[in-house]
């Protein structure tokens, strides 16, 4: 969105162009959104006939677990590079990214309890190393993790 307003407020003459690639863009990537959310969300009923939606299942109940590409593309019965672009036409982004997203959701959770230490539910989501999970939560929350649980706290009082 920032781009679109930024190449509506430019004088560029190829302004119309750029701007029907960026809302093509646009367009994908609110499919690929719908889509993800989509095959999350019923997970359980297209098990049977969605070799993706099986591997979303997969990953959700392993997160603890190390996961590579490779170990995912077995799981989906297809070869690397054929998962890799499957997973991420679909979902929009790769398995990696996707698997990191749910281990900082279950991260959230877990850190609502002030007993566990920050090394405790890095350990316990699956990441091997505290700086790269904090790194990753920044990211995808823009806060740390101790900074998440503060913010917890007092919105919980």
């Amino acid at each position: 969105m920032e781009r679109l307003i930024f190449l509506f407020t430019e004088s560029h003459q190829a302004k119309d162009v750029f701007a029907d690639l960026l809302l093509k863009e646009l367009i994908i990537r609110l499919l690929q959104t719908q889509a993800r959310f989509l095959l999350i969300d019923n997970a359980e009923s297209l098990l049977s006939d969605h070799r993706l939606a099986f591997v979303i299942r997969y990953i959700r109940e392993n997160l603890g677990q190390d996961f590579s590409v490779e170990s995912l593309a077995d799981k989906a019965c297809m070869s690397k590079s054929h998962f890799f672009k499957c997973f991420k036409n679909t979902f929009g982004v790769s398995p990696i990214e996707y698997v990191n997203a749910e281990r900082i959701k279950q991260a959230k959770k877990l850190l609502l309890d002030h007993r566990k230490t920050l090394s405790e539910v890095c350990f316990q989501i699956g990441f091997n190393n505290l700086s790269y999970f904090i790194r990753q939560f920044k990211r995808h929350e823009q806060m740390t993790p101790t900074q998440f649980r503060k913010a917890a706290k007092h919105s919980n009082h």
